[in-house]
């Protein structure tokens, strides 16, 4: 049985060396998938999700009780399950409406 965790990337190094992880950040661009760019619309929060070369927007309703990172926390899930970038982007962003 593989075990893989989801921890933020400033958490990683506490792991030994031969645990298979995959990693967010709200501010460092070396994790497996970061938000960058932050904003504060007057409808919703939005950023750019970045995971390898790929880079989307997604947007997140006030009315949402998600927040970034619980975003980031889904798409790395999803990630790790081998869904295309552009396709939890779609979905993430479909959901969240």
């Amino acid at each position: 049985i593989t075990h893989n965790l989801i921890l933020d990337y400033k958490d990683a190094g506490k792991l030994a060396e031969n645990t298979q992880h995959f990693t967010y950040s709200l501010t460092d661009s070396r994790a497996d998938v970061t938000a960058l760019n932050v904003q504060q619309r007057e409808l919703c929060v939005c950023f750019e999700l970045l995971n390898g070369s790929f880079m989307s927007r997604i947007f997140i309703p006030h009315s949402s009780e998600h927040t970034p990172e619980t975003v980031l926390v889904v798409c790395s899930v999803l990630f790790m399950w081998s869904v295309s970038a552009e396709q939890v982007v779609e979905v993430i962003n479909e959901l969240l409406k």
